[in-house]
């Protein structure tokens, strides 16, 4: 069982965060991020998009989803010259862990 997310309640939505601003987050977990929006309302106390809440929740900076893509099509560029993959939910989970260590 994989515990990366036990007793860590963002780290997965900052990874949804990422996996959103390098346009690969999964239509069906999206789907489930939207729904859970009224409870994470009442949770955080914003209101808004999930992900506009998490913003503001993290004190994230505008334009940081920009910044992300960009960072994306980089490192893509950098593992294609090594003949490497980057997948995006290992490119979320590594963007996450370096800067926003838990």
């Amino acid at each position: 069982m994989d515990d990366r997310y036990d007793g860590k309640p963002l780290l997965r939505l900052m990874e949804c965060y990422v996996l959103k601003a390098i346009d690969a987050l999964d239509t069906q977990e999206e789907s489930g991020l939207e729904r859970m929006e009224p409870g994470l309302s009442k949770v955080l106390g914003r209101k808004g998009s999930w992900d506009k809440m998490l913003a503001e929740e993290m004190n994230l900076p505008g334009g940081l989803s920009g910044e992300i893509h960009k960072i994306w099509r980089e490192s893509c560029q950098i593992a294609a010259r090594e003949s490497e993959a980057l997948e995006p939910n290992d490119f979320a989970q590594m963007f996450v862990d370096a800067n926003f260590p838990s």
